[in-house]
């Protein structure tokens, strides 16, 4: 089966001074013809490589934002949706400073050229990758290794040369490509540097288990001072519990039966607490704890300007908070709250007002929770982006950052300080002079939901991402050679991981062992 599609977006202007953002300009180009949407359009006429990596990651999010066709298929798939006012009071104003933020990329008529296109191909040699997986010999160990440090401001430097050198180094033969790398001592030294950073705060590091999905991993977190995990499935809870791991938050509000079961089976071995944002959530989670004879902690989530889950006025809040501390199974921890809509503004001061504005609200809640009787234990929210702002909230007492252990490609530009210490290793397919670098990597095994992956060595724009491809045009002096291998660091490592069943831990480029991604989903 093969197909090419091509996606076209003109960004929703939306204006600084109005809350509401109003688009002023959406929809396809229609003065783009398919020969003219077929031809690569030049660097110059797209936007910068970060802005690109961005638009990309945002567009599920672009409420204003409207996509064309497969080229040669009818229109009636479009879809346009005007965005919606803040209406939370939680919200208003996190709100507000993201759609300032709206405008993440263009080029000259203000038109984006996504640039996908695909073969697809089936076959996906997990028989191979597993045979490889059972041919490595533990005996393959070696010592220490470099660093990888963020993408290079600019100059003559190429994106992450250290991991281009693992690429280049790593004898695995019989491992097939693609397979994702991990350096351990770059994940090691991020793990040490986050966890000391929280060493003499009064807020405590409760990392996010599934940015890595490894109960392994975890248990290096908490070995390093980490005061417990964050969970986002109950996956991931039986695997950390079956781990050792004893002190749990869900962060997530869960009402499937079945996995409200498998958390309260978890909570017979582990102190567990969930998060609710609805009476009749809170009812389900009760009937599961009562029926497995468990309690369960719960925070109630509120929104302030995610607008995913979460409760929308304090009043709200406190209701739920009385309500869920009246039931059986049940105890009232606490407040969860998540600044996910700002995490990616590039500017950290910004960024750091918009979040502080964002919790602002979150000291009004918790005056009336006091007043109601209700005793708070936890205040939660953070992530990887905003782990110094969080640690400056006086109220906020776990933060849920999560992504520092391996970084990524849209991160090493938000968190420099940390290093990237995953990368996907694939070998190249096609090579020639002028034309796009063809890699055995696309979208089945490396994720593009929130950005686009980096080819590390090589002075590169990615072009195109399909299922068993990604393509770069290579603008340095030298091109990867067919059967090559070469390292890509993915745009989102998260998502990435949650598509491999084990990840190669590697020191001083040489193998060292397997990690298991023990909190994938056990279906899957």
């Amino acid at each position: 089966m093969s197909g090419c599609y091509r996606a076209y977006v003109r960004l929703a202007r939306a204006d600084p001074s109005q809350s509401g953002g109003t688009p002023t300009s959406v929809g396809r180009c229609p003065t783009l013809s398919d020969e003219a949407a077929r031809r690569p359009r030049s660097p110059n006429d797209l936007a910068t490589d970060r802005g690109l990596r961005r638009v990309c990651g945002k567009l599920t999010r672009l409420r204003g934002a409207r996509l064309g066709p497969p080229v040669g298929s009818s229109d009636r798939d479009h879809r346009s949706v005007a965005p919606s006012p803040a209406s939370s009071s939680f919200a208003r104003k996190a709100s507000s400073a993201w759609r300032k933020d709206l405008l993440i990329a263009r080029s000259s008529d203000n038109l984006i050229w996504l640039g996908w296109a695909g073969n697809y191909d089936h076959g996906t040699g997990r028989s191979e990758m597993r045979q490889g997986l059972d041919d490595l010999s533990a005996s393959r160990m070696a010592p220490t290794s470099q660093g990888e440090g963020a993408v290079p401001a600019g100059g003559d430097r190429v994106p992450f040369p250290g991991l281009a050198r693992l690429a280049s180094e790593l004898e695995l033969p019989e491992l097939p490509t693609p397979f994702l790398v991990v350096d351990l001592d770059v994940m090691e030294r991020n793990i040490e540097r986050m966890a000391a950073y929280f060493g003499t705060s009064r807020s405590r590091l409760r990392p996010h288990m599934k940015h890595h999905k490894c109960s392994e991993i975890s248990r290096l977190q908490l070995k390093a001072g980490c005061a417990g995990i964050t969970c986002a499935t109950s996956d991931e809870i039986r695997a950390a519990v079956r781990g050792g791991i004893d002190d749990i938050l869900l962060a997530n509000v869960l009402t499937d039966r079945k996995r409200l079961a498998s958390v309260a089976d978890s909570a017979r071995d582990a102190k567990v607490t969930i998060a609710s944002d609805s009476a009749h959530a809170a009812q389900l989670a009760s009937a599961a704890a009562t029926d497995h004879h468990v309690h369960l902690g719960v925070v109630v989530e509120v929104d302030i300007g995610m607008h995913r889950s979460g409760v929308s006025t304090a009043d709200e809040a406190v209701e739920l908070a009385q309500y869920i501390a009246s039931l059986p199974g049940l105890s009232f921890r606490g407040i969860m709250a998540y600044e996910g809509g700002l995490v990616e503004i590039e500017d950290r001061a910004a960024r750091s007002a918009a979040v502080h504005a964002a919790f602002e609200p979150i000291g009004d809640l918790l005056e009336q929770l006091k007043r109601a009787g209700l005793d708070v234990e936890m205040v939660t929210g953070g992530a990887a982006s905003t782990y110094d702002v969080a640690y400056g909230l006086p109220y906020l007492t776990d933060v849920q950052a999560g992504s520092y252990v391996f970084m990524d490609a849209a991160y090493a530009t938000l968190v420099p300080e940390f290093e990237v210490a995953l990368a996907a290793i694939a070998t190249v397919a096609t090579s020639r002079p002028g034309r796009p670098v063809v890699l055995d990597v696309g979208s089945k095994r490396i994720s593009t939901d929130w950005g686009i992956p980096v080819l590390a060595g090589f002075h590169a724009r990615h072009y195109a991402n399909s299922e068993e491809h990604n393509r770069f045009m290579v603008e340095g002096p030298r091109m990867p050679e067919v059967g090559e291998r070469v390292a890509v660091v993915p745009g989102h490592s998260s998502s990435t991981v949650s598509l491999y069943q084990h990840l190669v831990g590697c020191r001083n480029n040489r193998f060292e062992r397997i990690l298991k991604v023990d909190g994938r989903d056990a279906i899957a």
